[in-house]
């Protein structure tokens, strides 16, 4: 992985597109979208030998969770509200590309970093979430 992903970072809520959209296809009902949608997230990014330790703090809406990703090993991860998914994740040039399936549907994340910006693209069912992370 590209030692620029390293460190934290802070989601930029304000230039997020396509959350109701995405929300909609996977069926998340309007209260608990607005409950998500309140969530400040703060993500670092690590090495840990040959795995990427990926640290997610939701600044006390949620715990705090950890995920140790090794390319090419499938791992499970839980999300917020409890439901398990499979997740593969691979380097593809300075790029990452985390690939998800769950009982609620696939979805392709793919992340990229320009200087101290990190941009975040989940594709799925038709949609397209895009999220920037600032440098912490």
């Amino acid at each position: 992985m590209n030692p620029a992903f390293f460190g934290k970072w802070n989601l930029d809520k304000s230039r997020t597109t396509g959350k109701e959209d995405f929300a909609k296809a996977f069926n998340i009902p309007d209260e608990q979208f607005a409950q998500i949608d309140k969530i400040q997230i703060t993500l670092t990014i690590s090495q840990e030998g040959d795995a990427y330790k990926f640290e997610m703090d939701f600044n006390g809406a949620a715990p705090s969770q950890t995920v140790l990703l090794t390319p090419g090993v499938e791992s499970e991860v839980v999300a917020m509200d409890g439901s398990k998914a499979k997740v593969t994740l691979s380097v593809e040039g300075d790029g990452v590309k985390e690939s998800y399936t769950s009982a609620k549907g696939d979805w392709i994340l793919t992340r990229s970093v320009d200087g101290n910006e990190q941009k975040s693209v989940t594709t799925a069912k038709g949609v397209t979430l895009t999220q920037y992370l600032v440098r912490a």
